[in-house]
């Protein structure tokens, strides 16, 4: 019994030595390689002052990930930018840098309270990691309004409360995970729209909105200015930086 259960042990061992040796080579059949989602990026924005206080950001990361970060200042006008344009610069600068997403945003909560203590001054940060190999993207949200995942006629309602960034020195981080297919669209807003009709501060008319125009597959809010051709990081179209200089 227990050499039947070593040789098999031993096969076992043999093969995964095998498949390692193919996905280094990238020799694997087709139907072994599990497919990375390709993907494409664009953003709209509008502003109820001549500057919006908005700052929207994307970047790649090591390992092949992807980041999109969104912040809003506090206030309006260019306080707001100033205020969000530093933590979406900051958070893609610790990222790209390999330093781990609740670290890089605790670094952004304490240099907000040291660079100016005893001033009111705090931002949202709406941050989304995208992992097109594992199909895998992860919500990070301090203060931010809600995201959206829209898949064919359904959309998921991505939310969780917590303070913004440079309110207090010590943040509750938490993030929601979501498994993505193929065709998936992720919408990122902050709460400029999602609070716009205050009759309906659920945000259900947003859904109902995403629902009409992405269920179909016709192209969504923001999308005219996205990638023309959709690709994987790194054959061809460069979402680098989209967003902001």
């Amino acid at each position: 019994m227990n050499k039947r259960i070593r040789k098999k042990q031993r096969r076992l061992r043999e093969l995964h030595k095998q498949e390692q040796f193919f996905r280094e080579k990238k020799l694997l059949p087709l139907f072994l390689r599990k497919q990375r989602l390709c993907t494409k990026a664009g953003y709209a924005q509008a502003a109820a002052e001549e500057i919006s206080g908005d700052a929207v950001i994307s970047c790649r990361l090591p390992g092949g990930r992807l980041a999109f970060i969104l912040s809003d200042g506090m206030g309006k006008g260019r306080k707001a930018a100033a205020g969000s344009r530093a933590v979406v610069n900051r958070l893609r600068r610790d990222l790209k840098g390999g330093m781990s997403v609740v670290r890089s945003i605790r670094e952004v909560n304490r240099h907000m309270i040291e660079t100016e203590p005893g001033r009111e001054d705090f931002a949202t940060v709406d941050l989304t990691i995208l992992d097109p190999v594992k199909r895998k993207a992860k919500f990070y949200k301090m203060g931010a309004g809600a995201s959206f995942v829209v898949r064919e006629n359904r959309v998921r309602k991505i939310q969780h409360p917590a303070l913004p960034v440079g309110m207090v020195p010590k943040l509750q981080l938490t993030h929601t995970l979501v498994q993505l297919k193929p065709g998936d669209r992720i919408i990122m807003v902050s709460d400029g729209i999602t609070e716009a009709d205050r009759q309906d501060m659920s945000g259900q008319w947003l859904i109902d909105f995403l629902k009409a125009r992405c269920g179909s597959r016709s192209a969504c809010p923001g999308e005219e200015g996205a990638l023309k051709n959709p690709s994987c990081p790194g054959e061809g179209e460069n979402i680098e930086n989209k967003g902001i200089s």
